[in-house]
């Protein structure tokens, strides 16, 4: 699936497919990332063809966003975007 392959290709991968992603989807980056570069994320959004989508940068923040000092809000963002989901039956944007 979609995930499996990102996982083994990555960043590439991504770009190819972008256009044929229609889930909902939340993609969450920091900007200070040295692994893969934010800049790649905003490359990539605006091609997924989910209506539904959503692009939050942290600035000042690495790669594992969870494991951040800031990790609360990081937690708090995902848990509110996956709320309005719930919530809504899905139907968002």
């Amino acid at each position: 699936g979609f995930f499996y392959q990102f996982a083994c290709r990555g960043v590439a991968f991504a770009q190819e497919k972008a256009d044929h992603y229609r889930l909902p989807c939340l993609m969450l980056h920091g900007t200070d990332d040295q692994i893969v570069s934010y800049k790649a994320s905003q490359s990539i959004f605006p091609r997924i063809s989910s209506r539904d989508k959503t692009l939050k940068l942290y600035e000042e923040l690495y790669h594992e966003l969870i494991y951040e000092p800031e990790r609360e809000e990081v937690l708090a963002d995902i848990v509110g975007w996956l709320g309005q989901r719930v919530n809504s039956g899905g139907e968002v944007g």
